[in-house]
Protein backbone atom coordinates (compact mmCIF):
# COMPACT_ATOMS: atom_id res chain seq x y z
CA UNK A 1 0.00 0.00 0.00
CA UNK A 2 2.71 2.51 0.98
CA UNK A 3 4.68 1.73 -2.19
CA UNK A 4 1.65 2.31 -4.40
CA UNK A 5 0.85 5.60 -2.69
CA UNK A 6 4.49 6.77 -2.99
CA UNK A 7 4.51 6.10 -6.75
CA UNK A 8 1.16 7.87 -7.03
CA UNK A 9 2.46 10.88 -5.14
CA UNK A 10 5.52 11.19 -7.39
CA UNK A 11 3.43 11.06 -10.57
CA UNK A 12 0.69 13.37 -9.38
CA UNK A 13 3.10 16.00 -8.07
CA UNK A 14 4.69 16.25 -11.50
CA UNK A 15 3.22 19.31 -13.25
CA UNK A 16 1.47 19.08 -16.58
CA UNK A 17 3.51 21.40 -18.73
CA UNK A 18 3.50 22.69 -22.27
CA UNK A 19 7.10 22.92 -23.38
CA UNK A 20 6.62 25.15 -26.38
CA UNK A 21 4.93 28.49 -26.98
CA UNK A 22 2.32 28.61 -29.71
CA UNK A 23 1.03 31.50 -31.77
CA UNK A 24 -1.98 29.36 -32.68
CA UNK A 25 -4.17 28.85 -29.61
CA UNK A 26 -5.73 25.74 -31.17
CA UNK A 27 -2.31 24.06 -31.20
CA UNK A 28 -1.78 24.96 -27.56
CA UNK A 29 -5.21 23.56 -26.70
CA UNK A 30 -4.33 20.34 -28.52
CA UNK A 31 -1.10 20.04 -26.54
CA UNK A 32 -2.95 20.66 -23.28
CA UNK A 33 -5.49 17.98 -24.17
CA UNK A 34 -2.69 15.52 -24.88
CA UNK A 35 -1.03 16.38 -21.56
CA UNK A 36 -4.32 15.93 -19.71
CA UNK A 37 -4.91 12.60 -21.40
CA UNK A 38 -1.41 11.45 -20.47
CA UNK A 39 -1.97 12.53 -16.86
CA UNK A 40 -5.31 10.71 -16.69
CA UNK A 41 -3.74 7.55 -18.10
CA UNK A 42 -0.91 7.61 -15.55
CA UNK A 43 -3.33 8.39 -12.75
CA UNK A 44 -5.60 5.49 -13.65
CA UNK A 45 -2.64 3.13 -14.05
CA UNK A 46 -1.31 3.86 -10.57
CA UNK A 47 -4.68 4.26 -8.85
CA UNK A 48 -5.86 0.75 -9.71
CA UNK A 49 -3.57 -1.02 -7.18
CA UNK A 50 -4.20 1.79 -4.66
CA UNK A 51 -7.94 1.27 -4.92
CA UNK A 52 -7.45 -2.48 -4.61
CA UNK A 53 -5.46 -1.97 -1.39
CA UNK A 54 -8.18 0.31 -0.02
CA UNK A 55 -10.90 -2.16 -0.97
CA UNK A 56 -8.98 -4.99 0.69
CA UNK A 57 -8.66 -2.94 3.89
CA UNK A 58 -12.40 -2.40 3.90
CA UNK A 59 -13.18 -6.05 3.13
CA UNK A 60 -10.83 -7.16 5.95
CA UNK A 61 -12.52 -4.88 8.46
CA UNK A 62 -9.58 -2.47 8.70
CA UNK A 63 -11.89 0.53 8.62
CA UNK A 64 -9.59 3.05 10.31
CA UNK A 65 -6.71 2.12 8.01
CA UNK A 66 -9.03 2.42 5.04
CA UNK A 67 -10.07 5.93 6.08
CA UNK A 68 -6.43 6.97 6.64
CA UNK A 69 -5.42 5.67 3.21
CA UNK A 70 -8.24 7.56 1.52
CA UNK A 71 -7.39 10.73 3.45
CA UNK A 72 -3.74 10.44 2.43
CA UNK A 73 -4.70 10.00 -1.21
CA UNK A 74 -7.00 13.02 -1.25
CA UNK A 75 -4.39 15.13 0.57
CA UNK A 76 -1.60 14.31 -1.86
CA UNK A 77 -3.16 13.69 -5.24
CA UNK A 78 -4.66 16.21 -7.63
CA UNK A 79 -7.96 14.98 -9.02
CA UNK A 80 -9.82 16.87 -11.69
CA UNK A 81 -13.58 16.78 -12.08
CA UNK A 82 -13.21 14.47 -15.08
CA UNK A 83 -11.55 11.86 -12.80
CA UNK A 84 -14.81 11.17 -10.94
CA UNK A 85 -14.72 7.49 -11.96
CA UNK A 86 -11.62 7.19 -9.75
CA UNK A 87 -12.26 9.39 -6.75
CA UNK A 88 -15.90 8.31 -6.39
CA UNK A 89 -14.55 4.99 -5.10
CA UNK A 90 -12.47 6.82 -2.52
CA UNK A 91 -15.60 8.54 -1.23
CA UNK A 92 -17.45 5.22 -1.35
CA UNK A 93 -14.98 3.21 0.74
CA UNK A 94 -14.41 6.05 3.19
CA UNK A 95 -18.15 6.44 3.59
CA UNK A 96 -18.76 2.73 4.11
CA UNK A 97 -15.90 2.57 6.63
CA UNK A 98 -17.36 5.44 8.65
CA UNK A 99 -20.75 3.70 8.66
CA UNK A 100 -19.14 0.52 9.96
CA UNK A 101 -17.57 2.58 12.76
CA UNK A 102 -21.00 4.11 13.56
CA UNK A 103 -20.08 7.60 12.37
CA UNK A 104 -23.23 7.70 10.29
CA UNK A 105 -23.33 11.40 9.45
CA UNK A 106 -19.77 11.48 8.08
CA UNK A 107 -20.31 8.17 6.31
CA UNK A 108 -23.48 9.38 4.62
CA UNK A 109 -21.81 12.62 3.50
CA UNK A 110 -19.12 10.59 1.72
CA UNK A 111 -21.64 8.23 0.15
CA UNK A 112 -23.72 11.16 -1.09
CA UNK A 113 -20.58 12.59 -2.70
CA UNK A 114 -19.91 9.23 -4.35
CA UNK A 115 -23.54 9.02 -5.52
CA UNK A 116 -23.30 12.50 -7.03
CA UNK A 117 -20.15 11.28 -8.79
CA UNK A 118 -22.29 8.54 -10.43
CA UNK A 119 -21.10 5.66 -8.26
CA UNK A 120 -23.84 3.03 -8.42
CA UNK A 121 -22.65 1.11 -5.35
CA UNK A 122 -22.94 4.27 -3.28
CA UNK A 123 -26.48 4.78 -4.57
CA UNK A 124 -27.40 1.22 -3.57
CA UNK A 125 -25.88 1.68 -0.10
CA UNK A 126 -27.86 4.90 0.38
CA UNK A 127 -31.04 3.17 -0.76
CA UNK A 128 -30.55 0.44 1.84
CA UNK A 129 -29.89 2.99 4.57
CA UNK A 130 -32.93 5.00 3.49
CA UNK A 131 -35.23 1.96 3.55
CA UNK A 132 -33.93 0.84 6.96
CA UNK A 133 -34.83 4.15 8.55
CA UNK A 134 -38.11 4.48 6.66
CA UNK A 135 -39.20 1.07 7.97
CA UNK A 136 -38.32 2.14 11.51
CA UNK A 137 -40.13 5.45 11.02
CA UNK A 138 -43.33 3.72 9.88
CA UNK A 139 -43.11 1.26 12.77
CA UNK A 140 -42.71 4.09 15.30
CA UNK A 141 -45.54 6.06 13.70
CA UNK A 142 -47.86 3.05 14.03
CA UNK A 143 -46.96 2.72 17.71
CA UNK A 144 -47.45 6.42 18.41
CA UNK A 145 -43.76 7.12 19.02
CA UNK A 146 -43.83 10.30 16.99
CA UNK A 147 -40.52 11.79 18.15
CA UNK A 148 -38.66 8.56 17.31
CA UNK A 149 -40.42 8.51 13.95
CA UNK A 150 -39.20 12.01 13.09
CA UNK A 151 -35.69 11.09 14.19
CA UNK A 152 -35.61 8.18 11.73
CA UNK A 153 -37.04 10.42 9.01
CA UNK A 154 -34.22 12.91 9.60
CA UNK A 155 -31.64 10.15 9.15
CA UNK A 156 -33.37 9.00 5.97
CA UNK A 157 -33.22 12.57 4.64
CA UNK A 158 -29.43 12.64 5.03
CA UNK A 159 -29.23 10.18 2.11
CA UNK A 160 -30.69 12.94 -0.12
CA UNK A 161 -33.13 10.34 -1.44
CA UNK A 162 -36.63 11.74 -1.11
CA UNK A 163 -40.09 10.43 -1.97
CA UNK A 164 -43.62 11.36 -1.05
CA UNK A 165 -43.94 8.53 1.47
CA UNK A 166 -41.15 10.07 3.52
CA UNK A 167 -42.95 13.41 3.74
CA UNK A 168 -46.31 11.77 4.43
CA UNK A 169 -44.89 9.82 7.37
CA UNK A 170 -43.08 12.91 8.63
CA UNK A 171 -46.23 15.00 8.36
CA UNK A 172 -48.35 12.49 10.23
CA UNK A 173 -45.79 12.25 13.04
CA UNK A 174 -45.57 16.03 13.33
CA UNK A 175 -49.36 16.24 13.34
CA UNK A 176 -49.39 13.66 16.13
CA UNK A 177 -47.18 16.02 18.17
CA UNK A 178 -49.53 18.93 17.33
CA UNK A 179 -46.81 20.65 15.32
CA UNK A 180 -49.36 21.63 12.69
CA UNK A 181 -47.42 24.21 10.70
CA UNK A 182 -44.49 21.83 10.26
CA UNK A 183 -46.86 19.02 9.33
CA UNK A 184 -48.43 21.27 6.71
CA UNK A 185 -45.01 21.87 5.13
CA UNK A 186 -44.34 18.12 5.06
CA UNK A 187 -47.68 17.33 3.42
CA UNK A 188 -47.08 20.05 0.83
CA UNK A 189 -43.69 18.50 0.05
CA UNK A 190 -45.40 15.10 -0.24
CA UNK A 191 -47.78 16.66 -2.77
CA UNK A 192 -44.85 18.17 -4.66
CA UNK A 193 -43.25 14.71 -4.86
CA UNK A 194 -46.40 13.18 -6.35
CA UNK A 195 -48.43 11.97 -3.36
CA UNK A 196 -52.01 11.04 -4.32
CA UNK A 197 -53.06 11.41 -0.67
CA UNK A 198 -51.48 14.75 0.24
CA UNK A 199 -54.54 16.88 -0.47
CA UNK A 200 -56.73 14.74 1.78
CA UNK A 201 -54.06 14.76 4.50
CA UNK A 202 -53.96 18.56 4.35
CA UNK A 203 -57.74 18.73 4.75
CA UNK A 204 -57.65 16.40 7.74
CA UNK A 205 -54.81 18.43 9.25
CA UNK A 206 -56.86 21.61 8.97
CA UNK A 207 -59.76 20.01 10.82
CA UNK A 208 -57.47 18.55 13.47
CA UNK A 209 -55.79 21.93 14.06
CA UNK A 210 -59.16 23.66 14.41
CA UNK A 211 -60.38 21.09 16.93
CA UNK A 212 -57.13 21.34 18.89
CA UNK A 213 -57.32 25.13 19.07
CA UNK A 214 -60.79 24.95 20.58
CA UNK A 215 -59.52 23.02 23.61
Amino acid sequence: MKKNLLVLLIICCSPISVSAQYDDSSLMMLELMRAASSYDHKLMEVMMPVLKDIRDMYDNGQYNDCIKAVDFTFDNVTFYKRNYYIYSWLHYYRGMSYLQLNYDETGLANLVSAKDEQNEEAFKALQQYFMKHMEEAVKNLSNGYYSNCVNHINWAKKTTLYNYQLYEVEGRALEGMNRFDEAKKSFRLAKKHGSPYAQELLKQLKVHKKEYMKK
